[in-house]
């Protein structure tokens, strides 16, 4: 029998002592996270604090050098407070430098729009206009877009197929394209006469189109889409009249296909209505 207590109590109080060293340790690693993060917090109101307290000059220097860099890095409010301190102060200094300063932390272009008056010169002015346009969540504000389409030649295929299941396949084709142009918008943000531009577009062709198929071993079929496809150009703009034209051809582009077989079924692709297009300005970029 006291062999047996003896057992039981090796077993067991090593394990109550293993235990109560694990809820132990439990308490100091708690404890050790809480005064982590009060330290962190510490260290990031004094930061705030340290940033609040510096004069802009400094302050702007700091958050080029130190925060900038390292932005992925730095707690998110030690960075917001350096990027709303420099904003607020540099607008309120109402001087080009300033105002410039403010739109590109903010990137709002606000800032631009209601202060045009401060840039003295026109390079001060091509500063404030680029910045405006390269900033807009919206190009079309400053530049809009004209497509007139031109009708090419139609032209037809026929292919005559040999074999017990004789075919024959006739398509039409016609040439794709037209006349872009990109021109100042009438109403802007801000002024455009000062900056070169390059502008990206993108111009999609729309053909409305049926597939008709009737088969008695195919089955028959009937499907409307319009199919899309896409060309990209870029066009340059300058002070000079901040307009460009440019000719966008999508080449020749299948308008009708019948294929009929010997037994009399047949697939037939027509277009159902007249092709369009559309164009949107995917990118502006100073030049």
């Amino acid at each position: 029998m006291k062999d047996i207590q003896k057992y039981i109590s090796i077993i067991v109080i090593p394990f109550l002592v293993s235990g109560c060293s694990s809820v132990h340790r439990r308490h100091i690693d708690t404890e050790t996270a809480e005064e982590t993060k009060r330290l962190e917090a510490t260290s990031v109101n004094d930061e705030i604090a340290k940033i609040n307290a510096m004069p802009l000059a400094v302050l702007d220097s700091y958050y080029d050098q130190s925060i900038s860099p390292h932005i992925d890095k730095t707690n998110k409010q030690i960075v917001k407070a350096a990027k709303d301190r420099i904003i607020t102060e540099s607008a309120k200094l109402n001087t080009f430098r300033g105002v410039l300063r403010a739109s590109q932390l903010s990137n709002d272009i606000s800032f631009v729009s209601k202060n045009q008056k401060l840039a003295k010169s026109n390079d001060e002015r091509k500063l404030l206009e680029q910045f405006a346009i390269q900033h807009t969540t919206d190009p079309g504000r400053f530049f809009t877009l004209d497509f007139k389409p031109h009708k090419g030649v139609v032209s037809t295929d026929k292919v005559q197929h040999a074999g017990i299941f004789a075919e024959h396949t006739f398509k039409a084709y016609q040439k794709m394209y037209g006349e872009l142009t990109v021109s100042r918008a009438k109403h802007t943000p801000g002024p455009l006469e000062f900056g070169q531009y390059r502008l990206t577009v993108v111009v999609t062709l729309h053909l409305p189109s049926a597939f008709t198929r009737r088969s008695n071993v195919l089955g028959n079929e009937d499907e409307k889409t319009v199919y899309a496809d896409d060309l990209t150009v870029t066009l340059n703009v300058s002070p000079s009249n901040m307009s460009a034209q440019t000719v966008v051809d999508f080449g020749p582009r299948q308008t009708s296909s019948i294929k009929r077989g010997s037994r009399g079924g047949f697939d037939l692709i027509q277009l159902t209505d007249e092709p369009y297009f559309t164009a949107k300005i995917t990118k502006v970029e100073a030049i």
